[in-house]
């Protein structure tokens, strides 16, 4: 892998569903050399429950698994993020259940028995991708840069690290870049759960103009707000 690549993934974290324990160990022991952090379990349901509670920048599914299969996981999480890499592991015989991969925008599919080296490649586009697509570093208003990786922002040479809070208000913005997003539903995107009122909110975002420029999120006189 080239230099910028491998430098990449090192910071990232990947998530394989792999109900095979022999495949998930094999999986596992290559990412381990290649990630920051690796999360491996074995059905689908348990791959949505750790995404909920983690950052993981890219996915790798088995198609069939116990409980939720491959195809299933990626569909729930393609209503939640559009562009999050998303590679399947799949069998020849497995390969009609692939008719949807077009509309789930897949990063891709690996045959079974599975090579390192088909999936080393595999991983190699979806870095690249991600560069391309601004998931890696994107530019904010004042200079200020957003690592979606470390999840923190750089100004003026300087890195700042953002609260649990801060990040998921500046995910939703950054997903929703130059629209009105109003109070409830920045709520309700961040955690349906979370009691947030408006002045804590205001409180937020003063917190963050901070560190990635004031002139970055627009205040709307009903309460939301827009970031640049």
């Amino acid at each position: 892998m080239e230099n910028h690549t491998r430098e990449s993934l090192s910071q990232m974290s990947v998530l394989v569903a792999e109900d095979d324990p022999i495949a998930r160990e094999h999986i596992g022991t290559y990412l381990k050399r290649r990630f920051h952090k690796v999360y491996a379990v074995e059905d689908g349901e348990k791959a949505l429950h750790l995404i909920e509670k983690h950052t993981v920048h890219i996915i790798i599914l088995d198609i069939y698994m116990p409980l939720l299969n491959g195809m299933e996981v990626a569909r729930i999480l393609r209503k939640k993020d559009l562009d999050i890499p998303i590679i399947i592991l799949t069998s020849h015989g497995e390969a009609e259940m692939l008719q949807e991969a077009v509309s789930l925008r897949l990063s891709g599919y690996i045959l079974k028995p599975l090579r390192l080296g088909n999936l080393e490649e595999m991983l190699l586009r979806c870095v690249n991708e991600m560069h391309k697509r601004g998931r890696i570093l994107t530019q904010l208003s004042n200079g200020a840069t957003y690592n979606y990786v470390t999840q923190s922002v750089t100004k003026d040479g300087h890195k700042y690290a953002l609260t649990k809070n801060e990040k998921r208000f500046l995910k939703i913005m950054l997903r929703n870049r130059n629209q009105l997003l109003s109070f409830d539903a920045i709520c309700e995107a961040m955690d349906p759960n979370l009691e947030m009122t408006n002045c804590a909110l205001r409180n937020l975002v003063y917190r963050l103009r901070k560190k990635i420029g004031a002139e970055s999120i627009i205040s709307d006189s009903g309460g939301g707000y827009t970031l640049q």
